[in-house]
């Protein structure tokens, strides 16, 4: 997944993903719980911490809304 940046306060559209195996092919995450973790990149330090949404849990694709 590209880098993105986003500073204090901000609240964009939801951050979309699509999980993938080693073939590239959607990793079926049926009964999964995923999580969004963003850390700080100077700290090092976990600022999110949060459950993600899971849209199509058969083909791996999930959205974190800010």
């Amino acid at each position: 997944m590209p880098n993105f940046y986003i500073k204090r306060n901000d609240t964009g559209a939801p951050l979309a993903a699509q999980l993938v195996d080693a073939n590239g092919d959607g990793k079926n995450i049926v009964g999964a719980t995923v999580h969004f973790r963003m850390r700080n990149p100077k700290s090092g330090r976990i600022i999110i911490d949060e459950e993600a949404e899971v849209t199509d849990a058969t083909l791996g694709k999930v959205r974190f809304i800010w």
